[in-house]
């Protein structure tokens, strides 16, 4: 009897060690997998923008010149409140505007940006010249998988703008960050929307993406600073025996390759403490 207690208990316990281990790595994987496709996407948003053809519905009247992508909205497409959405979306859009900016147009790529005229909607118009709609230029939502996080080095949710734009003359790309600095596009966009097409003006509209590039003194600026974001499951991170994930956007990125994947065990991880 006591043999087969001692072999009963054993083998228990191998069983339940195998089970954690195996439980683990599957957990290990999927947050693998989130970080990769994360990455993944950042670096597709540079493909876009390298190649504005793929971004479509572009007009005689208008090129498209990069992506803005803002994390933090709390409105998704259809007017759905996503403040406690699971994974918190991220939301891009193109950046369109005048085909030529003005002669001798000079100054930083935000003020160049605004010279063009630049924007994240379409507003068609009649025949008299009045805007019918509003239309969303190319947006697209994307979800990390996993229940996964992007998280400031801090632990807290990360919030904040990215521009991604092509210069319209040397075709330079530049990168311009904004943390902390959230405008609810599709909130806005939806708003304007109903108030055309119920013959009402929404004169803001054509100045959204200018809320960004507002150069007005104390005013939210876009900056070439570097950016560290930090993905992290829910409730876990390093306390759940996963650490942080740091993915780096470096400091004026010009090509997919300004998006790199930190190792985790080495000394530049931002995100091993918080």
């Amino acid at each position: 009897m006591i043999e087969v207690t001692l072999f009963l208990g054993v083998t228990a316990a191998l069983f339940l060690g195998v089970a954690l281990s195996m439980g683990n790595a599957i957990d290990q994987q999927k947050y693998n997998d989130s970080v990769q496709s994360f990455a993944e996407y950042l670096r597709g948003i540079y493909s876009m923008v390298s190649n504005p053809q793929s971004g479509g519905q572009g007009n005689s009247e208008t090129a498209i010149y990069g992506r803005l992508i803002v994390f933090g909205e709390k409105t998704d497409f259809a007017g759905k409140d996503i403040t406690d959405y699971d994974g918190r979306p991220v939301f891009s859009y193109d950046v369109i505007g005048d085909v030529e900016p003005p002669y001798g147009a000079t100054g930083t790529v935000s003020q160049i940006m605004s010279s063009l005229n630049v924007n994240v909607v379409r507003t068609p118009k009649d025949a008299r010249g009045r805007i019918t709609t509003v239309e969303l230029a190319q947006p697209e939502q994307f979800s990390l998988r996993w229940e996964t996080d992007v998280q400031n080095i801090d632990g807290s949710v990360f919030s904040g703008s990215i521009l991604i734009v092509r210069h319209p003359r040397s075709g330079t790309i530049n990168t311009l960050v904004m943390p902390g600095t959230v405008i609810d596009v599709n909130k806005e966009a939806l708003q304007a929307k109903g108030a055309y097409e119920s013959g009402h003006s929404y004169p803001a509209i054509t100045e959204l993406l200018k809320k960004y590039l507002d150069d007005s003194p104390g005013s939210a600026k876009f900056k070439t600073d570097e950016l560290n974001f930090c993905i992290s499951p829910y409730n876990r991170g390093e306390s759940g025996g996963i650490p942080r994930q740091n993915i780096r956007l470096i400091k004026n990125s010009r090509n997919a390759s300004g998006v790199v994947m930190i190792e985790t065990d080495g000394g530049d991880n931002k995100c091993t403490t918080r």
